[in-house]
C-alpha cells in the first residue's frame, strides 16, 4: 500500500476513534471521564494538526486549485467550530441545546471536508 494510503487509513481510524468516543461521552453524560474525554480532544487535535502539516507540506511544494483551497479552508473552519462548541459544552454545566446540535452537525461536515481536503492533498 502506498504511503498517502496509510495516511487515509491512519486518519480514517482517527476520525472512528474521535466518533466512538464522542458518542460514548454523549451516552452517558457528565461527569465525563477524564481518560477518555482528554483522548476525545487529543485524537482530534491530533487530526488538525496533520491536516495542517500536510497542506504547508503541499503549500512549498506545488501550488493548489482555488476548489482546493475552499474544501482546505471550510474544513480547517469545521474543526474551528468543532473545538469552540465542545469548550463550550465541556466547561457549561448545562450546555444550551443549540450548541449540542451544532456540534452534533458540523461533526459529520468536519469529516466530509476533511476527507475532501486530505483527498486533494494527498492525491
Amino acid at each position: 500500500m502506498s504511503e498517502n494510503g496509510l495516511r487515509m487509513i491512519g486518519v480514517a481510524v482517527a476520525f472512528l476513534l474521535v466518533f466512538g468516543t464522542g458518542f460514548y461521552l454523549t451516552h452517558f453524560g457528565r461527569p465525563y471521564g477524564v481518560a477518555l474525554f482528554t483522548a476525545h480532544k487529543l485524537v482530534a487535535t491530533g487530526i488538525l494538526v496533520f491536516l495542517g502539516v500536510n497542506i504547508y507540506k503541499i503549500y512549498k511544494t506545488s501550488a493548489l486549485g482555488g476548489s482546493a483551497w475552499l474544501i482546505i479552508s471550510l474544513a480547517v473552519l469545521a474543526f474551528v467550530v468543532m473545538i469552540a462548541s465542545g469548550s463550550v459544552l465541556s466547561a457549561v454545566k448545562s450546555a444550551p441545546t443549540v450548541i449540542a446540535a451544532i456540534h452534533k452537525v458540523v461533526s459529520y461536515m468536519t469529516v466530509l471536508l476533511a476527507i475532501a481536503a486530505f483527498y486533494l492533498l494527498l492525491e
